[in-house]
């Protein structure tokens, strides 16, 4: 969805936790072999019920070792990361980053943290002193490209996402919405139906697709499309996946004007989940909103300095 969509996008290399994984690190502990952590990660969904056991092993492997493996000082802050303990997972990036400062998966790690924080001076800087030590990494353009565009430097944002889809990054949904904030709306719906090829039922692309043909063409034109996004969005909310469908209810009446449905949806969207307050604050279907300054979707969406 329109400031949604790329920012809840989970990196691709997101771990479950395996017994096996931690016999890795035991041996590159013992062996030195630093690269164990890429060759044997495991590329399936994480389940966080498990991160306090995984923490605790961690903790054991660093006394073990006195915290020298900058892997394993580097793959904690990477859960702490994930259970969004941001702080913490800073820390151990920084340390890691000392123990091995050209390492630029460490750096760029610790830049997504910040932007996921929201300290974007430091995601870029982060960003692009690992750029200089490794260009060939797509999602570390994609992010970047998120943050410019977070900070309304489209065109930079539109350049970075670019390059990250030449590097085999599926960025359409991200290069959709830049576009459809430079009011390019026929190349954003583009983007997104490029992706939707591949995904023909995801209920943040057919939102982000009406929300564009609205603003591009108008309701009238735009009805077919906000029917089918509703139905997925509906769809959604009964599956059980409430903050993200009713905040995306609550979208599409916004973009054509019914603003106190749109704010019941809202403020029960946040109430299920907190990242849609981030979401609002850029989503170009609550736009007529923010410029009215409207008192209640400035009670539930607070201006940022």
């Amino acid at each position: 969805m329109d400031a949604w969509g790329s920012s809840s996008q989970t990196l691709n290399y997101l771990i479950n936790y395996y017994p096996e994984l931690l016999a890795d690190f035991g041996r590159a502990v013992v062996s030195g072999q630093d690269n164990i952590w890429f060759s044997n990660r495991r590329l399936i969904n994480y389940d966080m019920g498990q991160f306090p056991d995984i923490l605790e092993n961690f903790v054991k492997l660093m006394a073990l070792n006195e915290t020298k493996n900058f892997w394993v000082v580097a793959s904690r802050g990477f859960i702490y990361m994930l259970m969004k303990r941001y702080e913490e997972a800073i820390a151990d990036f920084s340390q890691a980053i000392i123990l091995d400062e050209k390492n630029a998966w460490f750096i760029a790690t610790r830049g997504d943290i910040y932007r996921r924080m929201g300290h974007y001076k430091e995601a870029l800087a982060d960003f692009g002193r690992a750029i200089a030590l490794d260009d060939g990494v797509a999602w570390v353009f994609d992010h970047r490209g998120e943050v410019y565009r977070v900070m309304g430097r489209y065109e930079a944002a539109l350049s970075d996402i670019d390059h990250a889809i030449v590097l085999g990054y599926d960025s359409y949904n991200s290069r959709g919405l830049v576009l459809s904030y430079l009011e390019r709306y026929e190349e954003a719906i583009d983007s997104y139906e490029q992706e939707l090829k591949k995904n023909p039922n995801d209920y943040q692309l057919l939102y982000n697709i009406a929300i564009s043909m609205v603003r591009w063409k108008g309701l009238s034109y735009a009805q077919k499309y906000m029917d089918v996004a509703r139905t997925a969005l509906q769809s959604e909310v009964i599956a059980g996946v409430r903050g993200a469908g009713l905040y995306g209810l609550g979208g599409l009446e916004a973009v054509i004007g019914n603003f106190d449905t749109a704010l019941d949806y809202l403020e029960q969207a946040i109430a299920d989940r907190e990242e849609a307050i981030d979401w609002a604050r850029q989503d170009m279907a609550w736009e007529d909103l923010r410029i009215r300054n409207d008192p209640r979707f400035r009670s539930l969406v607070p201006v940022t300095e």
